[in-house]
């Protein structure tokens, strides 16, 4: 780890978010708490950089601000003021010039009109809920966003020396085996590009959703809590519909726990970011689908060939049956 960027403040701008993907609670809950859809709530620049200069005097070790809010470029007017104040007051020396930002936004933000503003006012990392890579899995979550606009995006920010780091979503409720292959291809790829990968196996389920109001079926597990004889029962990951994908993902269950304590166990004592995680998910649904079909699509061969695939396939075999957590911890 770069123990430089450990000196980094959080702030929080916005109230919430209002994009509305159907396993998400952020917009449900005020909807639930004031009986209607609350309007966001927002600071405005000149707000904003008090408060970065607050920090600055405070604590002069800082050097990065993450914008916590859930779309930090959700007002095109607030995001473009944003940069072009930044710029200034760097040029001015009201800011350090070595100081950086890190935010959340959505993919249709970022244009060819703003991305030079946002690399010139010291953006180096921009989070990205991208989820999948298929328009049948994004319009089934409501993810506003067209398919297409991925890949050139993530060329644009990449051109302009920024990190675009991606979350995204493996099994889903609605997704087909086209789906989970196409996503496996293409979540491959944006590594590949050189955007960080967050990927998460399965969808969390979430009281307050619209996938949990709709009654989407739920993988229970049961939980003991720790330090009393008590457990409870509690939903552990949204299952797919389509039969095919659910047999897929039963395989996956099964070895994705045994095939990560034996990455772990090769990678003890060294540090491992999230894209190692990432590729281990991926290397996973790819023996999952072997597994299950007896070959690998062809889409899919550069990440785990055949022969690998045959030999990791006895190996997981002979290892006793594990579990793993919501964080990621084999038991």
């Amino acid at each position: 780890p770069n123990l430089e960027e450990i000196n980094t403040f959080r702030l929080s701008t916005s109230s919430h978010c209002n994009m509305g993907c159907n396993f998400c609670t952020l917009s449900k809950l005020r909807e639930y708490v004031c009986n209607t859809p609350s309007s966001i709530s927002t600071l405005d620049s000149s707000h904003i950089f008090s408060l970065i200069q607050a920090v600055i005097k405070s604590y002069p070790t800082c050097n990065q601000i993450l914008f916590v809010d859930d779309d930090f470029f959700i007002s095109k007017e607030r995001g473009m003021d944003f940069c072009q104040r930044a710029i200034n007051m760097k040029m001015s020396g009201q800011l350090p010039q070595n100081l950086r930002f890190m935010c959340s936004t959505h993919i249709n933000r970022i244009n060819e009109e703003n991305i030079d503003f946002i690399a010139q006012a010291g953006f180096k990392v921009l989070s990205i809920g991208v989820e999948s890579t298929s328009q049948f899995v994004l319009d089934s979550l409501n993810k506003k966003y067209r398919v297409e606009k991925v890949l050139p995006t993530t060329r644009l920010i990449i051109s302009r020396e920024i990190k675009p780091y991606y979350t995204l979503i493996l099994f889903t409720p609605y997704g087909r085996r086209d789906d989970l292959i196409s996503d496996i291809a293409g979540f491959k790829l944006l590594g590949e590009m050189g955007a960080g990968l967050s990927i998460e196996p399965y969808l969390i389920p979430l009281k307050g959703t619209h996938l949990s109001e709709i009654g989407v079926e739920e993988r229970i597990r049961k939980v003991d809590i720790k330090g009393t004889k008590k457990s409870l029962y509690k939903g552990f990951a949204w299952l797919p519909m389509d039969k095919e994908v659910r047999g897929i993902f039963d395989v996956f269950e099964k070895i994705y726990p045994k095939y990560r304590k034996l990455r772990m166990d090769q990678a003890a004592g060294t540090h491992q970011e999230k894209n190692w995680q990432a590729q281990v998910i991926l290397e996973a649904a790819v023996l999952a689908l072997f597994d299950t079909e007896g070959e690998i699509p062809l889409e899919l061969g550069h990440i785990v060939s055949p022969d690998k695939a045959t030999e990791m396939m006895k190996t997981l075999r002979e290892m006793p049956s594990l579990d793993v957590d919501v964080v990621g911890t084999v038991r």
